[in-house]
């Protein structure tokens, strides 16, 4: 599933752009979740949230917010039948060290809403999807929310070989996300 960047260029207009080789990182060494987690003294045991305008800014090194720059899921990028993206609204995550003051998995919640849903025909080429994929308009705050479950091991990967990963919430993390519903 990749992880873009959309730029807003025209203040005015409430388009953003993909220029087709901006993403971003919510696993490793580098990721936006590590960052933030540092930048909040490496909690434990403990969930806490992260917002567009934080993510924009840690992405962009402060130059950005959530009016200018937007990080979206490709959901379905080999998908032959429809686009899928969504963009990340709020990311909640919980990092677990079962008391042992070192981190052991980080479990992620990102709230996403609908940025661009689009049917394919079926003869759509690959081409013609990057077109469609390369900018969508804003939806505003009434565009349908989701959400879903990932996690990371400690050393800030995704569980399988570079595999996005859904994960089995226990209680601490549980009882966390249980008020976002």
């Amino acid at each position: 599933m990749p992880f873009r960047v959309y730029e807003r260029f025209d203040p005015e207009l409430p388009v953003f752009h993909h220029p087709g080789n901006r993403f971003f990182q919510l696993a490793g060494r580098h990721s936006l979740v590590r960052q933030a987690w540092e930048k909040r003294g490496e909690p434990l045991d403990e969930g806490w949230s992260i917002c567009a305008d934080e993510l924009a800014s840690l992405y962009s090194k402060g130059a950005h917010t959530s009016e200018t720059l937007r990080l979206i899921f490709d959901f379905a990028p080999k998908a032959k039948t429809g686009i899928s993206l969504l963009e990340l609204a709020t990311l909640h995550v919980y990092t677990i060290g079962y008391g042992s003051g070192e981190l052991q998995w980080t479990v992620l919640m990102p709230m996403m809403r609908q940025a661009l849903w689009k049917p394919l025909e079926s003869d759509a080429t690959e081409k013609e999807r990057q077109k469609l994929i390369s900018r969508y308009r804003d939806p505003g705050v009434d565009a349908d929310e989701s959400v879903e479950f990932l996690y990371l091991r400690g050393n800030w990967l995704w569980g399988r070989i570079g595999a996005v990963n859904a994960a089995i919430i226990e209680e601490g993390p549980r009882n966390f996300f249980r008020c976002f519903f």
